[in-house]
């Protein structure tokens, strides 16, 4: 997964600079009103999970290429990791949230 919030920034806006600044200080103060928006965005565009193992005689096997339901993981991850980053959202908190156990609401 290549995330650098820069990046994605200027893919996303081009060169315009106001457009992104204006709509990353929006997302960020989402993120600090609402703290669990940024696990939300996770949770829902499957960003950080793997995919199912499938066994086949007891031995891993991948699953078998479906290329609508790829598109469609793609698409909502792509989402996902521009208001990640629109929320100032770093890898090395992607990184810990990967080992964090989540938690019940």
């Amino acid at each position: 997964m290549s995330f650098g919030r820069l990046g994605i920034l200027r893919f996303t806006f081009g060169r315009n600079d106001t457009a992104a600044a204006e709509k990353a200080r929006r997302w960020s103060r989402a993120r600090r009103d609402q703290p669990r928006l940024m696990n939300d965005l996770i949770e829902m565009s499957g960003l950080l999970t793997l995919p199912p193992e499938r066994l086949e005689n007891g031995a891993p096997t991948l699953d078998p290429i479906d290329p609508i339901r790829m598109a469609q993981e793609r698409g909502e991850q792509a989402m996902a990791k521009k208001l990640l980053a629109l929320m100032g959202v770093t890898i090395d908190e992607l990184n810990f949230l990967m080992t964090e156990t989540p938690y019940d609401d």
